[in-house]
């Protein structure tokens, strides 16, 4: 059945695990006519990511509850296919009132953006940069983000970090809509929490140079009384499998498809993410809504909205510092109430803050 209202179209480039629930929540509250136009349907299929170096298929449902369609299908895409996928995105922008676009690379999105300019269609930007280098003047990676910008009507800003770069990149406005994952789905995995023989840290993610993995082991060799999960795999898992056999306090729980991860997380005390850049990092959602103290570097984008005032921070790359934040962070776990304020500030962060700021910026209602 139709949605009453605005005609939203939002151009994203597959689905993804953690966009899906707020396209399922924006089209469940009828508040604009919402269709989602993905540029293909990898997020559907068996497939092989080469940051986990495993093959996978997502576990969750991630179309059937709002209206879509794919602009492309399959890994490989002829010039001919992609040529078709540019119409037809173009035909997307054309029937829809207002235009919520992933990004601003690839292919369909350039297309989507120009399409936007040639039928004066208004459009917001949706991304999760937190940090960004600056280039000479007419260096496409410095005129085209501008360009984009500028033309737009503002960024939905996942947080500060992210509304500060829209806005220096000549961002109208940029709106809060807080990135979220499915709070309660993780919550309660936490909710009757068990013992533990030792205190636990967590680090969940791809093993591959850029998250740092090797610095968990370090940290692990000079806390032995601290148990550390290794959840993930990797080009790197061969050779940090091998590192940690000396290590009696370090346990490799493999790759976790989505509906496990609430579960796996829930084991621990601390999440540990020591990346050296993160744009933002919703494992850091996730673990919070388990009640687990979040220890991240500076590099990660949520640390200024998430994380400062109850987790920890410290330099990327310092293993020193990483174990003084990590002895800090499960000293904080064993507070008292320290549940119940992670909850308070990661429900800041929920599905329904997020569609209320999406409802606000492209239909004006505020409730």
């Amino acid at each position: 059945m139709s949605n009453p209202g605005t005609r939203v179209g939002v151009i994203v480039s597959h689905p993804i695990q953690y966009f899906s629930p707020l396209f399922d929540l924006l089209n469940e509250r009828g508040r604009m006519d919402l269709w989602v136009l993905y540029g293909n349907d990898a997020g559907l299929r068996t497939q092989l990511d080469p940051g986990f170096n495993v093959e996978y298929q997502w576990d969750l449902d991630l179309v059937s509850k709002h209206r879509h369609d794919f602009a492309t299908r399959g890994d490989a895409v002829t010039p001919r296919e992609l040529l078709r996928g540019v119409a037809s995105t173009y035909r997307f922008v054309k029937a829809r009132d207002e235009l919520v676009i992933h990004g601003y690379v690839g292919a369909l999105t350039v297309a989507a953006i120009v399409a936007c300019w040639l039928l004066r269609k208004p459009y917001w930007l949706r991304s999760d940069t937190s940090a960004r280098r600056h280039y000479r003047q007419w260096d496409p990676r410095e005129f085209w983000p501008r360009a984009v910008y500028r033309g737009s009507r503002g960024a939905l800003a996942v947080g500060q970090r992210n509304a500060a770069i829209a806005i220096g990149l000549g961002a109208r406005s940029a709106p809060a809509a807080p990135f979220a994952v499915d709070n309660a789905r993780f919550r309660n995995a936490a909710s009757d929490p068990q013992p533990r023989n030792a205190p636990a840290v967590v680090f969940a993610g791809k093993f591959i140079p850029g998250k740092r993995p090797g610095d968990v082991l370090e940290a692990a060799k000079r806390l032995p009384g601290v148990k550390f999960l290794m959840i993930g795999d990797g080009p790197l898992g061969d050779e940090l499998r091998a590192a940690g056999e000396d290590l009696p306090n370090v346990i490799f729980g493999g790759f976790k498809n989505q509906t496990e991860m609430p579960a796996a997380l829930a084991t621990a005390d601390v999440l540990l993410l020591p990346s050296e850049y993160e744009p933002w990092g919703l494992i850091v959602n996730e673990a919070m809504a388990c009640g687990l103290v979040p220890v991240v570097s500076d590099a990660v984008g949520c640390a200024p909205d998430l994380v400062i005032g109850l987790g920890q921070t410290f330099p990327t790359g310092n293993v020193e510092a990483l174990c003084r934040a990590i002895e800090a962070g499960l000293a904080t776990a064993g507070a008292s109430g320290i549940r119940a304020r992670l909850w308070e500030r990661v429900e800041q962060f929920s599905l329904d803050a997020c569609a209320l700021a999406y409802e606000s910026a492209l239909t004006g209602r505020q409730g």
